[in-house]
């Protein structure tokens, strides 16, 4: 068998409105399961009182796994890096929030060809056989 390897999956967030219209932010969104339930996991730890920690790790794993590219500058107007440091050095808590956000509504969709509605059987070849029965 040949090998095979998963195609990343990279994609840009566009913030069109809101306090950070104008932000793009390009991600990975083709992650393993780990680093999902592993955000997850973080988010609704640092959503707790003793949470800072559980935040701090958050901003870094986003930021040093997820995060590509972004449009992000300084007050100065120089090109903030997409690094996991320059995040927590440039990123007040607000915007980090809302930038996680995004990523993890976007990292949580299904994708297309799992998300149309299941036809609940009514199309099965067994469906059709028991309803041929009854007529």
């Amino acid at each position: 068998m040949p090998p095979f390897q998963l195609p990343e999956r990279i994609v840009t967030l566009v913030f069109k409105d809101g306090p950070l219209k104008g932000l793009e932010l390009e991600v990975r969104l083709g992650v393993p399961f780990d680093f999902y339930f592993d955000l997850t996991d973080l988010a609704a730890k640092s959503s707790e009182e003793s949470g800072l920690d559980a935040l701090r790790s958050l901003m870094r794993r986003f930021a040093s796994e997820a995060l590509v590219a972004w449009n992000l500058t300084d007050r100065d107007g120089k090109p903030v890096p997409p690094t996991a440091d320059a995040f927590i050095a440039k990123v007040d808590p607000v915007s980090g929030g809302l930038m996680l956000a995004r990523y993890l509504s976007a990292i949580g969709d299904v994708p297309s060809p799992l998300a149309r509605a299941s036809a609940n059987g009514r199309t099965s070849r067994a469906h059709r056989e028991s309803s041929s029965l009854r007529s």
